[in-house]
């Protein structure tokens, strides 16, 4: 997300140390260049319903083939 004006604004939140750290995970995976970009536009893409990350849905795929997994060995278990 591209911007010309300056940013002079701030937004200050405290975070557990366990937190910060998933943070600084999670951003450093992105590819974000800082935690502020990485704050910043989740944040932005968040107030305005953007879709999940490619990471988000990576996990979820993973969960949904993990259930189809175990459908399929409980339904040869039955066979």
């Amino acid at each position: 997300m591209a911007h010309n004006k300056p940013r002079n604004r701030c937004v200050i939140f405290r975070l557990t140390q366990e937190e910060f750290n998933y943070v600084e995970t999670v951003s450093s995976a992105s590819g974000a260049r800082s935690l502020s970009e990485f704050a910043r536009l989740k944040l932005l893409h968040g107030a305005k319903g953007a879709e999940p990350s490619l990471a988000e849905i990576e996990k979820k795929l993973d969960d949904l083939a993990g259930v189809v997994q175990s459908l399929a060995e409980t339904l040869s278990q039955k066979r």
